[in-house]
């Protein structure tokens, strides 16, 4: 496959630039998200080691950045291809918790959002961090609003926002997309972060990306916090709720999931998170438990309408379609998520799993390709059935 093909790079191990990373001196915290870097940005010039990028919205936006502050006159931005309609895009990272707290009680994980024109947490809430391993717990303030891009990653300010204007130190260095994506990919930081065992958790503990936070408050200053964070998955891996946030009223969801849909489950074992995947009960108020993740606030919609949605996904499956469904549904009231509730949605699920009536299409001999199980991981990884594979591994073909 040619380089320059965005597929190309899901052929590509991760393994190799974490090893050159861990060797080569890079700071244990950027590990992850230089590897990231590396392997999905630098084939398309949006990533440079030696060189890090802003990135914004528009010509517009970097014009009106580099206004209003004149330091960064040459600096260089990236920004969105803005030639065709395309969805804006919300890159979902988890605050898990203030670093020297580490490792630390579980629940109260909060979401953050990383996108072209802002980022941050949209909803301020104060959180109490209990620490595992001593009796010692930190409260404090998260969320709040936003900051442009540009400027997120360094202190807070010593003085007062002005006109919904602030002025920062220079954040060291740029924040990038490698950045925002690395945290977002981060799955290993809700485990890592929350154990506290001895030996090769300690050490992938000191991969977990990790760098300043502040929460945006209109009156006064706010407090640095050195902050752990990890992928959106940690909480919420479909996106959803920060839509809902938005209160977009038609959703596509993706269902990316390694658990293939059991068409035999009933609607008990369905709540429980048995042949499912996991993430989804806990949008309908079941609460699922799994080792890294926290789900527990995720409720949206009604306890009520998740039987139907997911016998709808097996009813496609058994009848050799797409898994997919589309269904309506008023949202709930979530203080976590600051979401008010009472609107309408319309949600379509799309279900990763196979399609019977796709594959007959297929030659006989890829066909048989599927069924023997093709998919081999380069590490030690639980057998693969097409099309769940687990998307952090380089897979090859038999």
């Amino acid at each position: 496959m040619d380089e320059a093909c965005l597929g190309d790079t899901a052929t590509r191990s991760l393994l190799y630039p974490l090893f050159d990373h861990l060797i080569d001196g890079t700071p244990k915290d950027r590990v992850w998200i230089d590897a990231i870097g590396q392997i999905y940005f630098q084939p398309f010039g949006l990533y440079n080691a030696d060189n890090p990028t802003y990135f914004s919205f528009n010509e517009a936006t970097v014009a009106d950045i580099k206004h209003r502050n004149p330091a960064l006159a040459k600096a260089s931005f990236h920004t969105v291809r803005t030639a065709e309609p395309r969805p804006y895009l919300i890159i979902n990272g988890t605050m898990i918790g203030p670093t020297a707290l580490s490792p630390f009680h579980t629940e109260p994980v909060v979401n953050i959002q990383y996108t072209p024109i802002y980022v941050g947490v949209p909803h301020a809430m104060q959180v109490t961090y209990h620490a595992v391993a001593r009796s010692a717990q930190q409260t404090l303030w998260t969320g709040g609003g936003f900051v442009e891009p540009f400027a997120y990653g360094g202190p807070a300010s010593v003085e007062a926002p002005q006109n919904n204007l602030v002025r920062l130190p220079m954040p060291p260095p740029p924040w990038t997309l490698a950045a925002a994506s690395g945290i977002s990919s981060a799955a290993f930081a809700g485990f890592a972060e929350q154990k506290h065992l001895d030996g090769l958790i300690d050490e992938i503990d000191k991969l977990v990306p990790k760098t300043c936070y502040w929460p945006v408050k209109t009156t006064g200053t706010s407090e640095t916090t050195n902050f752990s964070f990890g992928d959106g998955g940690v909480m919420e891996n479909y996106g959803l709720i920060p839509l809902l946030q938005r209160k977009v009223e038609t959703i596509i969801v993706f269902v990316n999931t390694v658990s293939p849909l059991n068409t035999n489950a009933g609607p008990d074992e369905r709540s429980k998170g048995s042949g499912i995947d996991a993430y989804l009960p806990p949008f309908f108020g079941y609460p699922v438990q799994s080792s890294g993740t926290f789900t527990g606030h995720n409720q949206v919609f009604a306890a009520s309408d998740f039987a139907a949605v997911t016998h709808k996904l097996q009813i496609a499956k058994k009848a050799g379609q797409p898994v997919t469904t589309t269904t309506e549904h008023t949202v709930q009231r979530n203080d976590w998520w600051g979401i008010e509730g009472g609107q309408q949605v319309q949600v379509t699920w799309c279900h990763l799993d196979r399609g019977s009536a796709w594959e007959c299409q297929l030659a006989t001999d890829i066909r048989d390709a599927i069924n023997r199980g093709i998919i081999i991981f380069c590490c030690m990884v639980r057998s693969a059935i097409f099309p769940t594979t687990r998307p952090c591994w380089k897979t090859v073909l038999n």
